[in-house]
């Protein structure tokens, strides 16, 4: 379950890309092929991001508000998803890690 969420996280913006290229939305917001494929190799958030910005605001000059703040969290969608991807798996900690265990007193009734 683990594998497959984060290779829906990996893969889901990528495959949205494909998907727009395919149909022949992301011609008018690119100049050239070369930029859609190393955004979706390297930042596909921010790729996506800013071919729905091309697509419904129009050219950065015209709404920078919107462009500024989809494009925030775009950046943001793919710094964290790198940190994600170089973070080390954590340690599960075992019952005694986690803290002694107490040992059961007996009186004496004597």
């Amino acid at each position: 379950m683990p594998c497959g969420c984060l290779l829906a996280l990996l893969c889901g913006p990528r495959v949205a890309i494909f998907f727009t290229w395919l149909f022949g939305w992301l011609g008018p917001q690119f100049a050239t092929t070369l930029w859609p494929l190393l955004g979706s190799l390297f930042m596909p958030w921010t790729t996506l991001s800013y071919a729905c910005c091309m697509s419904y605001f129009g050219p950065p000059a015209e709404a920078i508000v919107p462009w500024a703040i989809v494009l925030v969290f775009a950046v943001s969608a793919d710094v964290r998803t790198y940190a994600f991807l170089s973070e080390p798996p954590k340690k599960k900690k075992t019952r005694s890690q986690t803290r002694p265990r107490r040992q059961p007193r007996y009186t004496d009734f004597s």
